[in-house]
């Protein structure tokens, strides 16, 4: 006899979600940022897809804008990436990603409700007082001779960036945004591009950054996109994001 797997219920997480919903719209109410809705792509880019669609808007006049919508992956699973999760995008015209860092620090007073001042620390700075090298000085080899160093057994070629990424996530990510929200900021070169992915309790919740010039107004905006399952993790106090689901198959 097969045994059927029933769906679980939380209706805890159904109440966190709806509350964390109702403090983001209103948050974006008070600052008159209008909440809009562009078509899902099937190109397999959905996050891109959203942004350029949002870009066509603000290249309208729209003003500030935001939407919260459904973002899907085929790619591994586990216990931070479901294959369906709902993402924040918001973009703000007209600024630069300092306003934005401080408008995200509002926002999170709103969802946590309390006073929050988060740490700013640069890629660069997350390395060095944890690791004790500076990752800009090292190439694939070296890199590769510090992953050994640190109990890191994987092979990636000369891959200098997968070499990064894997010492990263391992010794730096889990220490980001202990005790207050973290924003980790990217250097650029002055006309380039300007980026933070931020932190809370360990986890990657979201990413900030310049968007190109629009095309016909010339002008710059941020563009911010939150991930609402990982902010609920936060809320819910676990470290599985499919207990952030109301209903979830075992």
């Amino acid at each position: 006899m097969s045994i059927v797997s029933l769906p679980t219920v939380s209706l805890g997480a159904m109440h966190a979600r709806a509350v964390l919903y109702a403090n983001l719209r209103d948050f974006f109410r008070v600052r008159q940022i209008v909440e809009v809705e562009t078509a899902m792509d099937d190109t397999g880019d959905e996050q891109t897809a959203v942004f350029s669609a949002m870009q066509h808007l603000l290249e309208a006049g729209s003003g500030a804008i935001y939407q919260i919508g459904k973002v899907f992956r085929n790619e591994v699973l586990d216990r931070r990436h479901l294959a369906e999760f709902s993402v924040l995008h918001w973009c703000q015209p007209e600024w630069d990603i300092t306003q934005a860092l401080t408008d995200i620090t509002a926002m999170f007073g709103a969802i946590f409700s309390g006073d929050i001042e988060p740490e700013q620390r640069t890629y660069r700075q997350a390395f060095i007082p944890r690791l004790g090298f500076d990752p800009a000085d090292l190439s694939a080899v070296e890199l590769r001779q510090q992953a050994r160093r640190l109990g890191l057994n994987v092979s990636l070629g000369e891959d200098r960036q997968a070499w990064l990424d894997v010492i990263f996530t391992h010794f730096i990510e889990p220490t980001l945004g202990l005790e207050m929200p973290l924003f980790l900021l990217y250097e650029a070169a002055v006309d380039a591009q300007k980026r933070a992915d931020v932190y809370i309790d360990g986890i990657k919740v979201g990413s900030v950054s310049t968007a190109n010039r629009a095309v016909q107004s010339g002008s710059q905006y941020v563009s911010v996109s939150l991930g609402l399952d990982r902010l609920l993790m936060i809320m819910l106090e676990t470290r599985q994001i499919a207990k952030t689901l109301s209903v979830s198959q075992v």
